[in-house]
């Protein structure tokens, strides 16, 4: 039985207005590229992925990141959150592990700065 004096659930009141929707349109405009933030590879570190994460955390705090992945080689890939931290990661790191017991680690970008660059026109 249903309830007294409600409406019953699932029926809508029909209403007697005409909702249009009206859509504006922009003018193309050039939008800004995405762009992400390239990771770094760590080679060398004979650390595991928790004592790295550690060390980051206690020596560069301030650096912000988005993931670290560990291959099966050894090598560590680190996602960096924004461009200060990919910086910081990127001048301060091999002397932070360097200084913690790991002398032979080398910390580099995938992709080239020069390929960053904007090409010059003769």
């Amino acid at each position: 039985m249903p309830p007294k004096g409600g409406r019953r659930q699932g029926k809508r009141k029909q209403s007697t207005k005409d909702h249009k929707h009206t859509r504006t349109t922009r003018p193309n405009r050039p939008t800004q590229p995405q762009f992400g933030i390239a990771p770094l590879i760590l080679e060398g570190a004979k650390l595991n992925k928790l004592q790295l994460n550690d060390l980051l955390k206690i020596h560069l705090a301030e650096v912000k990141l988005n993931n670290i992945q560990l291959a099966r080689n050894g090598n560590f890939t680190i996602y960096a959150n924004d461009v200060k931290s990919f910086n910081q990661l990127l001048n301060d790191l091999s002397t932070t592990l360097t200084s913690n017991g790991s002398p032979s680690t080398k910390v580099k970008s995938i992709i080239s700065i020069k390929a960053l660059l904007p090409k010059k026109s003769k």
